[in-house]
């Protein structure tokens, strides 16, 4: 094949869409037996955050996917997310149902139960292997493997700890427990909001303060939907909220003693706790890649480097795509979210067209009108820009020979 897509979640088959809308040779590499099957699992709590919202007014469909986050894009947006649930919040089983609706809408072609086992890379061919012994070969590739590897610090006496992943999510197991949660993000206050009413007393504990996404206006911050945990400490309602750094963790018999580093104290506390919780978020997992073709990852270690093309700064022609794209515009738009990355994804795939050209545009009459009412009413519907602000843009431009007004819609501003 031309190009091979890892991963067959939301990213992945909206990949394949473009490239068979574009005759391309591809094929998806997926590791479970169903597209999407991570949101199978994921988030543990069964909420998503990414807002459902079905009744907008609206019948133009660009308008609409302003506040349908869960669907991807196609040409004739008959098939939605927000037709399989009425919840605004709703529940990500119907990610795991819509992928597979949309693959077998659009014929995409999809290697199931295909686990990655290598990834190596000799001359422009990449070479893929898998778990059951075959070799694939490409000259394009694209991982959209997402973020599911833990992001778990290297604290003395983690083995005593659970994770967001490992810990019970049956809140009985936690009852009259004395609960240490780690991570000021999502997955930490879901975990405590469902916690609150079994446990006698829940922490939880990070280095930076909380910030709330209606205060930075990013969606990946502490969601209205997470918060009752907020409004528990701000009562006095035994729970806690401290700023500050675990530095280990012992066992004295039944008690994990926590040892918390204060910054504005310049010293460490100890904590009694029966439960310590890492929610501490996630990261790529780059482990499939030999040295042929290793990237490079940001300073952190969370997120492989990438150019203005989503495309590995050590490795070309090695793309990435989902919610790993949010390494160009981390915490500021909505690259690490469906609603942001399908945009993104549409944009690369022009991006990498070997015709070099954007999406054929008609050019508009040298006229203040003409180009004022082009304008409005892509300000009025564009989802690409609305979702993306800042980080797509339109571009115009005068095309004097011809006396018109060339366009492109929705390009990277980099």
């Amino acid at each position: 094949h031309n190009n091979l897509i890892i991963g067959g979640g939301p990213a992945g088959i909206q990949m394949a869409y473009f490239l068979k809308k574009r005759n391309e040779s591809y094929c998806v590499l997926e590791r479970d037996d169903k597209a999407g099957n991570f949101f199978a699992t994921q988030p543990r709590h069964r909420k998503l955050l990414s807002i459902n919202k079905k009744h907008t007014g609206y019948s133009e469909r660009g308008s609409q996917l302003r506040f349908d986050w869960n669907s991807l894009l196609d040409d004739d947006g008959t098939l939605k997310a927000s037709d399989y649930s009425d919840e605004y919040f709703p529940n990500p089983d119907i990610i795991v149902d819509y992928s597979n609706d949309y693959v077998e809408k659009h014929g995409l072609n999809i290697s199931y139960n295909t686990t990655v086992k290598k990834v190596s890379k000799s001359g422009d061919v990449f070479t893929v292997e898998t778990t059951d012994g075959k070799e694939l070969q490409c000259e394009r590739l694209f991982v959209g493997t997402g973020l599911f590897k833990e992001n778990i610090p290297a604290i003395k006496g983690i083995e005593h700890c659970d994770t967001y992943n490992s810990a019970s999510i049956n809140p009985k197991d936690y009852t009259d427990k004395r609960v240490l949660i780690l991570g000021k993000g999502n997955s930490g206050f879901e975990t405590a909001d469902n916690l609150i009413e079994t446990t006698e007393k829940i922490t939880i504990c990070g280095s930076k303060h909380v910030k709330l996404a209606w205060g930075s206006h990013y969606v990946g911050d502490l969601r209205a939907v997470n918060n009752n945990f907020v409004d528990t400490y701000l009562l006095k309602s035994q729970n806690n909220i401290l700023d500050g750094d675990l530095r280990e963790v012992r066992k004295e018999g039944d008690e994990l003693i926590a040892s918390i580093y204060f910054e504005s104290r310049k010293r460490s506390y100890e904590f009694p706790f029966d439960k310590i919780i890492f929610c501490t978020g996630f990261k790529f997992d780059d482990a499939i890649f030999d040295d042929s073709c290793k990237p490079d990852l940001t300073e952190c270690g969370r997120l492989p480097m990438m150019t203005s093309s989503w495309e590995s700064k050590t490795t070309k022609n090695l793309h990435f795509i989902g919610t790993i794209m949010q390494m160009r515009d981390r915490k500021k738009t909505m690259s690490g979210f469906i609603h942001g990355f399908r945009h993104n994804i549409e944009a690369l795939d022009q991006i990498i067209d070997p015709q070099h050209t954007w999406r054929e545009q008609a050019d508009l009459k040298l006229d203040p009108m003409a180009l004022t009412g082009h304008i409005m009413k892509r300000i009025s519907h564009t989802p690409a820009m609305f979702l993306q602000p800042g980080f797509l843009c339109d571009l115009f431009w005068l095309d004097k020979e011809k006396n018109t007004i060339k366009f492109w819609h929705d390009v990277p501003r980099d």
